[in-house]
């Protein structure tokens, strides 16, 4: 058994070119899962977590890792498990399935550790030609706890690249899909992380972030697999971290604003920091102005082109699957009239 498994190992090892370059089809698919229940088997027992090391498959696939470094593209001829190319075409990208099944087994962190990965990854991401190879990173690691993969995911975050933090956002919003807002959670983290990128340098990011929030706390209502309140207890989080929204540029986080205005403690909060009266001022002057050409444009393009059709970001127009009309965007009098604080607001106007 040990030998067949031992070339089993050499089958999946980088330096033989067997299985990372192997075309990305559904036929090889059946490759990968083999290389995934082998890597469960192994790390299952002392033997197993043997094998890995004898094998050097970690450490095969860190020196792969390695190679990105652009100092390291420089001086070597040969091309990288982990190019560009190879993680479009070939079946290199197996290789975080076979990590994130170590990252997620008892023990796996030290393994990982011990064979210098965290060290690969703390090198790469900060490589802005590197995206592609920085999405397969931070996906194969599990935040749950706080350690290397929060580390590097903040690193990221952090980036003096715009391109790589761009990647957060979003990706915050998977990793918090479907775990409770607790103390030190992960998507209690994650909308820690996001709020920091409200107040980004770059308008691209400070966007993608609040629109990122409002997703999490939003979504969290219709996940079948939380608790009925788990939205309120998200949106209660970011609160509780008393975020300076009055020195955020509220043009570009706009989405948020209006979330947290809809919630009758959300408008006792940015009515301390004088954000209500102010966005008052916006919309009785050009934001009021935006949204009706907004609309109109809307309601314009669907007499034109019909129900089926869809502006893309763009301004194109494409055919979409169905003839549900877009929805329309929240207006500031109607997000105010959702709690009993606004209502009485407005009123008083």
């Amino acid at each position: 058994v040990s030998g067949f498994l031992s070339r089993l190992s050499h089958f999946f090892h980088p330096s033989s070119l067997e299985f990372c370059d192997l075309s990305r089809t559904t036929s090889n698919e059946e490759y990968l899962e083999i290389g995934r229940q082998l890597i469960r088997i192994l790390i299952s027992s002392a033997d197993g977590l043997l094998l890995i090391d004898e094998s050097r498959l970690l450490s095969g696939i860190v020196d792969e890792i390695k190679k990105q470094n652009s100092l390291a593209r420089k001086k070597s001829r040969e091309e990288s498990c982990f190019s560009f190319a190879r993680l479009q075409m070939t079946m290199s990208p197996g290789y975080f399935h076979f990590l994130s099944e170590i990252d997620q087994s008892k023990g796996g962190d030290s393994l990982l550790e011990r064979n210098r990965l965290y060290d690969a990854y703390y090198q790469v991401v900060e490589l802005a030609d590197q995206i592609l190879l920085i999405q397969y990173i931070l996906s194969s690691m599990s935040y749950a706890t706080e350690g290397h993969a929060r580390n590097i995911l903040r690193k990221v975050a952090s980036s003096p690249h715009e391109s790589l933090r761009l990647l957060v956002p979003s990706f915050l919003v998977y990793v918090a899909s479907d775990v409770p807002c607790r103390g030190g959670s992960v998507t209690a983290w994650a909308i820690e992380v996001l709020l920091s990128l409200v107040f980004d340098a770059s308008p691209a990011v400070r966007c993608a972030a609040a629109q990122s929030l409002v997703l999490v706390i939003d979504l969290a209502a219709e996940n079948p697999y939380l608790d009925p309140g788990e939205s309120d207890a998200r949106f209660m989080h970011l609160l509780e971290l008393r975020p300076m929204l009055d020195l955020a540029v509220i043009t570009d986080i706009r989405p948020l604003i209006l979330r947290i205005i809809s919630d009758e403690r959300g408008f006792a909060y940015l009515n301390e920091q004088g954000i209500v009266d102010s966005e008052m001022e916006s919309w009785g002057a050009l934001e009021g102005i935006y949204y009706v050409q907004t609309i109109e444009l809307d309601i314009s393009r669907a007499l034109a082109y019909g129900p089926l059709f869809s502006s893309t970001p763009d301004g194109a127009m494409m055919m979409t699957t169905g003839s549900q009309t877009p929805p329309t965007p929240p207006h500031l009098f109607g997000e105010l009239a959702k709690c009993p604080g606004g209502r009485s607001f407005l009123e008083d106007m």
